[in-house]
C-alpha cells in the first residue's frame, strides 16, 4: 500500500497524460473558478483541499488535459482495497453490500467475458461514491469470478468519467490529487459537466463544449487491439451532487438531470445501474438488473429507478428530476 501511495503522490509524467488539440484560452480562469467552487468540499470523510492554481505541479489542471491513464504497474485487488479504505473507512462494507446480489455480479460478469462492455451508472449522493463503489464492485466481482468462474485474478479493463472539479482537490494527511486516486486502477476522463454551479460561471459555460467535446473523442476511441474481455466504465451522469431537503419535516433527496451525451455513450453497452450511498456509519448500495437502452432519452428512466431503489432501501423519497429547471425549481 505504501508503494502505491508514493506513487499517486509522486509526479504525474506525461505518458500518462491524455492530452487534446484545443484551445487553452481561459485556463487559469477556469481553474481558479473551480478551486472557488470546491471550496465547498474540504474537509469531509476523505480530508480534501483545494490545490494551488500551479500546472507544473498538477498538470491535470490544463484544459487539454482530458484524461489520465492508469498506472502501467499491475495494481491488485488488494491494494486496490486497502486505497478505497485509505479513503472512506466502511468500504469494505460496500463491497460486501454487492456481494449481497450474487446474481446480477453473475450476469455482469457473463456479459464482461464474452467480450461486452458495461456501463455503471452510479447516483450522486458524495464526491467520492463513483470511485468508492467502482472499486467495491471490481473487487466484488473478482471475488465472484474466482468463486463461481475458477478465475484467480480477474484482469479488467476499467474507464471512470469525472468532473474537472475532481483535478483542484487532493487529500490533506496523504497529499494524493483526487484525479489521481481515481486513475490507480482506471483510464480516467475529465469532462465538465453541466451543473448550477457551472450555469452560474461564465468563464465555465465558455470553455465546457470544447472540453467535453474532446473528451468524448478521446473516451470513444476505439482501442487499437480488440479485447477477449469486455471493460467496465463507471459514471456518475448528473454534474451535480444530490441535493437533500427537508420541508414540513419531510425530507426528500433529490437527484439531478443528466444528457444525451451520456446516453449516446452507453447505447451500445450493457448498463449496470448502481445507487451507492456512503454514510457515516453504514453504507447503502443498490443494484438493477443489468439492462440497455434503444435511444439516448432512455437514460432518464434508468436513473429513476436508481431512485426508486433508493427510496425502498433508505425509506427517504428520491426523486430523479430529467431537466435542470425542474431540479432546480425543487431545489432552490
Amino acid at each position: 500500500m505504501s508503494d502505491l501511495l508514493a506513487q499517486l503522490r509522486g509526479p504525474l509524467g506525461p505518458e500518462r497524460l491524455i492530452e487534446a488539440n484545443i484551445n487553452r484560452e481561459n485556463e487559469a480562469g477556469v481553474i481558479d473558478a473551480y478551486r472557488e467552487l470546491m471550496r465547498s468540499h474540504e474537509g469531509g470523510a476523505s480530508g480534501l483541499v483545494v490545490v494551488e492554481n500551479d500546472i507544473a505541479e498538477y498538470p491535470e489542471l490544463r484544459l487539454d488535459v482530458v484524461g489520465i491513464r492508469r498506472l502501467e504497474v499491475d495494481v491488485d485487488i488488494d491494494s486496490i482495497r486497502a486505497l478505497s479504505a485509505f479513503i472512506y473507512r466502511h468500504a469494505s462494507d460496500v463491497e460486501e453490500q454487492y456481494l449481497g446480489h450474487p446474481d446480477i455480479l453473475r450476469s455482469v460478469l457473463d456479459e464482461l467475458l464474452a467480450g461486452r462492455n458495461v456501463s455503471t451508472l452510479y447516483d450522486h449522493p458524495q464526491l467520492i461514491n463513483t470511485l468508492i463503489g467502482g472499486n467495491a464492485l471490481f473487487g466484488a466481482l473478482s471475488t465472484i469470478a474466482e468463486k463461481d468462474f475458477g478465475i484467480d485474478q480477474l484482469a479488467l479493463p476499467q474507464r471512470g468519467i469525472i468532473g474537472k472539479g475532481i483535478t483542484v482537490l487532493k487529500t490533506t494527511d496523504s497529499e494524493i490529487p483526487a484525479a489521481r486516486g481515481v486513475a490507480a486502477a482506471w483510464d480516467t476522463f475529465i469532462g465538465i459537466p453541466r451543473s448550477r454551479k457551472t450555469d452560474t460561471s461564465p468563464v465555465l459555460r465558455k470553455v465546457a463544449r470544447r472540453v467535453n467535446i474532446a473528451m468524448l473523442r478521446a473516451f470513444t476511441q476505439p482501442t487499437e487491439e480488440p479485447a477477449d474481455i469486455g471493460s467496465i466504465d463507471h459514471i456518475a451522469p448528473s454534474g451535480t451532487s444530490d441535493v437533500v431537503k427537508t420541508t414540513g419535516g419531510k425530507t426528500v433527496v433529490h437527484m439531478g438531470p443528466t444528457n444525451k451525451a451520456t446516453g449516446k455513450i452507453v447505447i451500445s453497452n450493457t448498463i449496470l445501474p448502481a445507487g451507492v450511498m456512503l454514510g457515516d456509519s453504514e453504507p447503502i448500495v443498490t443494484l438493477g438488473e443489468p439492462t440497455t437502452i434503444t435511444g439516448p432519452d432512455d437514460i432518464h428512466e434508468v436513473m429513476a429507478g436508481i431512485a426508486e431503489r433508493n427510496t425502498l432501501a433508505t425509506g427517504i423519497e428520491h426523486v430523479y428530476h430529467d431537466n435542470q429547471d425542474s431540479f432546480a425549481a425543487a431545489t432552490e
